[in-house]
């Protein structure tokens, strides 16, 4: 039994020291030794209570974004505001209308309205052939004008035709031939007997009035060989241009030429065959007598003739080289008088210029009537492309000013996508922020879920101990009922 090492109250019954029943409990009850629950920082059912520090507060760090125990302060992000219109990096996102469709309004009125003009196709110029001058949006087609034809008229050239002028194509004229001279040697005796051709005739003797040459051959041999050859002939005809003839002679036959000569400037005999001894060519002036005439004229008609005052037909006219043959012949006496007409090709030209002058005129009439129905629908189409021109440079204007306002919004958009890019940069670094901050929570997090473990622990050892305290707390009332009882047998303790 325990021994009592406290000083107790005490109560006197026959003269011994009583123990009350209350002390004697309170004495045994001091004597159960309690074991007291220290703490060895292990965390484990090993009778100890765990160390239990608080865990750290988390601060603002004001966002070094680093594991330091700490929140990092998270940046508000602006709000993006209203228009503010400046198209600047400012935080804001500048208001961004939709531009105006273009639409077509049809009316060519040139002015800026946002539209753009109907420019309908341009009719295409085709040919009508009418000709008929109205503008038809056509090209009349320019056909050579008709032949112009001859009226016999003579009275209005005003009906594109040229009147008969066959009265003005022969010119009547006079000339009169005084003492003709006979026929005569035109230059010496040529001996052609040994003659090879390009033998010339010398002395020549001019005519006294224009007449044509006459030749005459000798062929001494008359027989076999047979003479034959060419001469020609060259001087100036009556109008003094050039003129030449090539005779061919034969045999000792006369040949008479038609040309009408003037003058002579060389007789030639340019071939020669069959000649002799003997064979010789002469040269003379013939009988037909040229009339003065242009040269080129025709149609000589002798109208009267008149011989030494007396009237007489003609023997002969050659109205290719404008010469007659009178019936007296020349003898150096006789006067010739001669009337006549010629067609002169003076006229003639005059006649045809005027014909193709009159034609060329129809013709160009025509086409000027043409040309100015032409020029009238080309006229008509070029107003229609200036027109158009005028509206192609207002619907210019239109795009380019929707242009101007495609550049602006593209401009703001611009800026506000600079705006969204720096917010988002800004919301990246907020989050950053965040993930940091959020992976300091999961470690308090974790330390504080170590702490419930501890306390968790820490609270099964209270627990156990507490339910050996509680057996030996039964221990003892049993105990100290025993020690009650038996102070009670030996009168140490009065009955409470």
């Amino acid at each position: 039994m325990s021994r009592f090492r406290v000083r107790l109250g005490t109560m006197m019954v026959d003269g011994k020291q009583i123990l009350t029943e209350q002390q004697a409990v309170i004495a045994a009850s001091a004597a159960v030794t309690q074991d007291a629950l220290t703490d060895n920082g292990g965390g484990t059912a090993d009778g100890t209570v765990a160390a239990q520090a608080a865990p750290t507060a988390p601060t603002n760090s004001t966002g070094e974004g680093t594991h330091d125990d700490t929140i990092a302060d998270g940046l508000t992000v602006a709000a993006f505001v209203a228009d503010n219109g400046g198209g600047t990096a400012d935080g804001t996102v500048a208001a961004q209308a939709a531009p105006d469709t273009i639409v077509d309004n049809s009316g060519l009125d040139a002015t800026h309205d946002d539209t753009i003009a109907a420019t309908a196709a341009i009719v295409a110029l085709t040919d009508n052939s009418g000709g008929s001058g109205t503008h038809d949006d056509t090209v009349a087609a320019i056909t050579p004008a008709a032949a112009i034809t001859d009226n016999s008229g003579g009275v209005d050239p005003a009906n594109d035709t040229i009147a008969v002028i066959d009265n003005l194509a022969t010119v009547c004229q006079i000339s009169t031939l005084f003492n003709v001279a006979a026929a005569a040697a035109a230059a010496d005796q040529l001996d052609i007997a040994a003659a090879v051709g390009a033998e010339t005739m010398a002395n020549l003797v001019q005519p006294s009035h224009p007449r044509n040459i006459v030749l005459t051959p000798t062929d001494a041999a008359a027989g076999a060989p047979v003479l034959g050859g060419t001469v020609t002939v060259v001087g100036t005809a009556p109008d003094g241009s050039a003129a030449s003839e090539v005779l061919t002679i034969a045999e000792s036959t006369a040949v008479t030429g038609s040309v009408i000569f003037a003058t002579v400037t060389s007789i030639t005999l340019t071939t020669v065959t069959g000649n002799g001894a003997g064979d010789t060519l002469d040269a003379a002036w013939g009988v037909k007598l040229g009339v003065p005439v242009i040269a080129g004229s025709t149609g000589l008609s002798i109208k009267r003739l008149v011989v030494d005052g007396t009237a007489e037909a003609a023997a002969a006219t050659d109205t290719t080289n404008n010469s007659f043959t009178a019936t007296t012949a020349p003898n150096g006496a006789h006067d010739y008088e001669v009337w006549f007409t010629v067609s002169s090709p003076a006229i003639t030209a005059a006649k045809a210029a005027i014909a193709q002058l009159a034609a060329k005129q129809n013709t160009t009439s025509t086409a000027v009537g043409v040309l100015k129905q032409n020029q009238s629908d080309v006229t008509q189409k070029v107003i229609e492309l200036v027109t158009r021109e005028g509206v192609t440079a207002q619907n210019v204007s239109d795009l380019a000013q929707k242009n101007i306002e495609l550049v602006t919004l593209a401009g703001v958009a611009q800026n506000n996508l600079k705006e969204c890019t720096d917010k988002i940069a800004s919301l990246i670094t907020d989050m950053g922020v965040q993930n940091q901050n959020d992976a300091d929570l999961a470690e308090k997090v974790i330390e504080l879920i170590t702490l419930a473990g501890t306390a968790q622990n820490n609270l099964k050892e209270i627990t156990t101990e507490l339910a050996k305290v509680k057996t030996d707390n039964a221990a003892q009332k049993t105990t100290l009922d025993a020690v009650v009882a038996m102070l009670k047998v030996h009168g140490l303790i009065a009955s409470a």
